[in-house]
């Protein structure tokens, strides 16, 4: 690509801020992170991401279940998703 993906230059400081941010917390240190782009009628999946110490036991996914819950109880329509790597 020649250049760094983008959620690796983004503002987290602005996102968290702004409510687009949820953060798993692991023994009181971050053990992952979903970051939410709100659009009128969609919500767009920019960034998942889980710590090297916490990959592999399903943190990622249970993230995205946590979205999909947060979205049926308030009525999106649609959940879009870009890869980041």
């Amino acid at each position: 690509m020649g250049r760094e993906p983008a959620p690796m230059s983004d503002d987290y400081g602005r996102l968290v801020g702004s409510g687009c941010v949820w953060v798993l917390v692991m023994d009181e240190e971050v053990g992952g992170l979903i970051v939410l782009r709100r659009e009128a009628d969609h919500v767009l999946v920019s960034n998942v991401a889980v710590g090297r110490a916490h990959q592999g036991r399903g943190f990622g996914r249970r993230l995205l279940t946590m979205l999909k819950r947060m979205l049926a109880k308030a009525a999106t329509t649609s959940c879009a998703s870009t890869p980041t790597s």
